[in-house]
């Protein structure tokens, strides 16, 4: 049995939970499959942050302890004894910015971004766990707006304009933004 046999027999509610409680997809993810399943985009919005935050107690309480266990091997140890050196430097900032920056670091839906890595920098930057749960949880109420936006979007513009035309579209935009960013510079 493959993974599309499995989330055929499972729930599309449960389905969009699961992929929204995995580290990688989140609610990148889960808010477009939940659509693409037949859920309304208000529908699958619910069931992605119901399974993106559902983790989140569980990562906040777990991620120090992992990171004990990963100091004492040779390869990870190194580089998380390279990251304490970096979070002693500059403590005064990550004091002061440390929560801002979570919440941004987990409001941006891009991979490597999302709920499980501000768990791991929230362990990293040993943040007090209420106030991390704060900012991750308003970081992943914030990605959720993008998203959804993104997909109603999607869905909406899709049948009007085609796939080419909203990837064009995608691409110009993104260009836009590059290319602004450059002029400031």
């Amino acid at each position: 049995m493959n993974i599309d046999q499995l989330f055929e027999l499972l729930p599309p509610q449960l389905a969009v939970m699961i992929v929204a409680a995995l580290p990688v997809f989140e609610l990148r993810g889960s808010l477009p499959l939940g659509v693409l399943c037949g859920l309304s985009p208000l529908q699958s919005l619910l069931w992605s942050l119901i399974g993106n935050l559902l983790p989140l107690p569980l990562l906040l309480y777990l991620m120090p302890h992992l990171l004990q266990l990963l100091r004492r091997l040779p390869f990870t140890g190194r580089i998380l004894a390279w990251l304490d050196a970096r979070e002693r430097r500059y403590r005064a900032d990550l004091r002061r910015y440390g929560l801002p920056a979570l919440t941004i670091l987990v409001a941006i839906p891009l991979p490597g971004t999302g709920l499980w890595s501000g768990c791991l920098a929230a362990a990293l930057l040993q943040l007090p766990r209420r106030k991390a749960a704060l900012a991750i949880t308003v970081g992943v109420l914030i990605a959720a707006a993008i998203v959804f936006a993104v997909t109603v979007g999607g869905v909406i513009l899709l049948p009007v304009l085609g796939w080419w035309a909203l990837l064009l579209l995608v691409v110009a935009v993104t260009a836009g933004l590059i290319l602004k960013k450059y002029r400031r510079k």
